[in-house]
């Protein structure tokens, strides 16, 4: 009988754990049992490509498996704190049996991440190198130790300790940190940990060793995440869980506040009942929440996590649940960095030496940004794990090229349409390059800008009359010291103009042409304390029903400012007699409005005389201090007694 490889058998005395496991693997078809015996007539009659079940009696079990199912991927979950469990596991692999182990204590969502790494670990490229050119270095409960290197591949490797060192010290699911493997002194690979899977005595020709098993994470640590955004605006939660659901998001859900079982939902869908919107879904798990009761729901998408607490509206025996739809999401972003798909004519191309063998490699960007960029490789072939260090060429759309160093920040499985039995493995490296010369960030910023609107480009190549032309048009308002009409400051303003945004490291124009040609122009300023002004939106008037000029030139002047590694924050300036940009910029401004996270200001103009010699300070300027509220109060009853009900101080003199 021919069983696919997803099949994945799940032993496990304890129901809720058992469904637990079921629920972290909703692409496998899961089989799940109470005891061993149970499984071993389940596998005599089809044969697992997984088995997962608890450490007692494993070298028993593990002697069943290897005649019913020899090819089969073993796992054992053992918590940390089972003495039994771990001596068991490793009296197991002392007599050679190969397995993985994963920790009691994991999450579901934790839970389904490792063991599809198992599973793309087992069918991924295995490279044996040289023992005496790699060397790794690594700690192990505070204690230090240096090893040679057998085997590397995308999720782990293979290592050879000297024969003095006990295997007692290396337990499986150990947690080896600051991992480094180096070839012949230079730093290869670098990882924050990695999980011991199995440690055994062996001889060779070289002598007796300790052989370890260890893997490592498909992902480096990402940076401590940024305050969160709050999303409270009930049709943009709605649109967003939808857009969650079309682009296939996992979506968790779990009990308030508690973690200690997270089911993935099956089929969800949102629906609107009685103006409400509700999530229905399945679970292979049961949640021990009663109707009413608060859930927390959470996903990711392009680069951000996205959580929420709805409420439980229906909790049934088949596993079906209904959700009220949280209220307001809070957004994170895991990516620094927005990353745009290169259009067909800005193609860039990648090249690198592989780190394990050597081999030359030129791959096109998937996507790619200012400080990073992903590209395909095919795991069953390739050794690109997570961590490596790369030496890479650039190759631009204008035909140049520029030398990087890149560290290689993820690895993912993309979608394969290759054969069942795992002979294609499509995967994405994700990884952040650093020494990245000014004129390829340019190209790349000049490509993000084509693939966001064709018909913006950039404004500081335009000649200067041109764009004031357009400003006049659009009867924008100056300063008071540059009126239309009057072309005695234009030798100036363009002299301006030209170093503020001829080189685009301070400032960017950007000028959005039609077929009538100029329609619109908008300017951003690099100033203090890492801040990107946005400033000059002006469109000549007309009626165009096609085009959103103002949206298109708004969005992508902001997205410019995000994409500058040394920008954190966004600011706003126009003046309110402008009537247009007031409009656009105060409605934007609004909408982005998060208490804590922005404000909204009023400033006035305070005009000094344009003479060479510096003004000297008056003299007996009164005290300035902040308002209190009982200087309000006082204000307040001031202007009740003089009959005026209008008036406002932010500072008391």
């Amino acid at each position: 009988m021919s069983v696919p490889i997803r099949d994945v058998l799940v032993v496990h005395p304890n129901a809720g754990r058992r469904a637990a496991l079921a629920s972290a693997l909703p692409s496998y078809r899961v089989v799940a049992v109470e005891s061993k015996t149970e499984a071993a007539f389940r596998m005599a009659d089809a044969a697992p490509a997984l088995i997962i079940a608890p450490p007692d009696d494993a070298r028993l079990f593990l002697r069943q498996v290897a005649h019913t199912a020899p090819d089969a991927l073993r796992v054992f979950i053992c918590s940390k704190s089972d003495p039994a469990g771990l001596a068991e596991l490793m009296q197991s692999a002392a007599k050679g049996h190969v397995f993985s182990v994963l920790d009691d204590a994991l999450s579901g969502p934790e839970l389904g991440r490792t063991i599809s790494h198992l599973l793309q670990h087992q069918g991924s490229a295995f490279a044996t190198v040289p023992p005496g050119s790699y060397s790794v270095h690594f700690e192990c409960n505070e204690q230090s130790y240096s090893a040679r290197c057998l085997e590397i591949g995308n999720f782990g490797a293979t290592l050879l300790l000297p024969s003095d060192v006990p295997a007692a010290g290396f337990p499986p699911g150990a947690t080896l940190e600051a991992v480094r493997i180096e070839r012949e002194g230079q730093l290869l690979l670098k990882t924050t940990w990695a999980h011991v899977q199995r440690a055994q005595p062996v001889v060779d020709a070289h002598g007796a060793h300790l052989r370890v098993g260890i893997s490592w994470a498909t992902a480096m640590h990402p940076p401590p995440p940024v305050p969160g955004v709050t999303m409270e605006e009930q049709s943009e939660v709605v649109a967003t869980l939808r857009k969650g659901l079309r682009r296939e998001a996992v979506i968790w859900l779990q009990r308030a506040n508690d973690n200690s079982v997270q089911l993935r939902l099956e089929g969800p869908s949102v629906e609107m009942v009685d103006g409400v919107a509700v999530l229905r879904c399945r679970t292979t798990g049961l949640l021990e929440c009663a109707v009413g009761d608060q859930v927390d729901l959470f996903f990711e998408m392009g680069g951000q996590s996205y959580s929420g607490v709805g409420q439980l509206l229906a909790n049934g025996m088949d596993g079906s649940l209904s959700v009220r739809v949280p209220r307001a999401l809070v957004i994170r972003n895991w990516r620094s960095l927005p990353r745009f798909k290169p259009c067909p004519d800005n193609r860039f191309l990648l090249s690198f030496l592989s780190p394990v063998t050597g081999q030359p490699t030129t791959r096109a960007p998937l996507d790619l940004s200012v400080g990073g960029l992903s590209f395909p490789f095919d795991a069953s072939s390739e050794i690109i794990p997570a961590g490596s260090r790369l030496d890479a060429t650039l190759l631009l759309p204008d035909g140049t090229s520029t030398q990087c160093q890149m560290e290689v920040r993820s690895i993912h499985a993309l979608p394969s349409d290759g054969r069942p039995d795992g002979g294609l493995r499509p995967f994405r490296a994700g990884v952040r390059y650093s020494g990245l010369a000014q004129s390829a960030r340019d190209a790349i910023l000049r490509a993000f800008m084509r693939s966001r609107c064709e018909a913006i480009s950039d404004g500081s190549h335009v000649p200067f009359q041109e764009i004031w032309r357009l400003m006049e048009e659009a009867r924008y308002r100056f300063h008071p010291d540059y009126p239309f009409g009057d072309d005695s400051p234009l030798p100036m303003l363009e002299d301006t103009h030209r170093k503020v945004y001829g080189s685009g490291d301070l400032g960017r124009s950007l000028v959005y042409t039609g077929a009538k040609g100029m329609q619109g122009n908008i300017a951003a300023l690099r100033i203090h304390s890492r801040t990107w002004l946005v400033q000059h939106l002006a469109v000549r008037p007309g009626v165009r029903r096609n085009e959103q000029i103002s949206y298109d030139l708004s969005n992508l002047v902001v997205e410019l400012g995000e994409v500058q590694q040394d920008v954190e924050f966004i600011r706003y300036s126009w003046r309110k007699d402008n009537r247009w940009p007031s409009r656009r910029m105060g409605w934007l401004a609004r909408a982005m409005e998060t208490p804590g996270l922005s404000m909204l200001r009023h400033f006035s103009y305070l005009r000094l005389p344009l003479t060479p010699e510096t003004p000297p300070a008056p003299q007996g300027l009164p005290r300035v201090r902040d308002g209190v509220r009982t200087d309000y109060v006082w204000i307040e009853l001031h202007l009740r007694d003089r009959g005026s009900s209008s008036g406002c101080c932010a500072r008391i003199c």
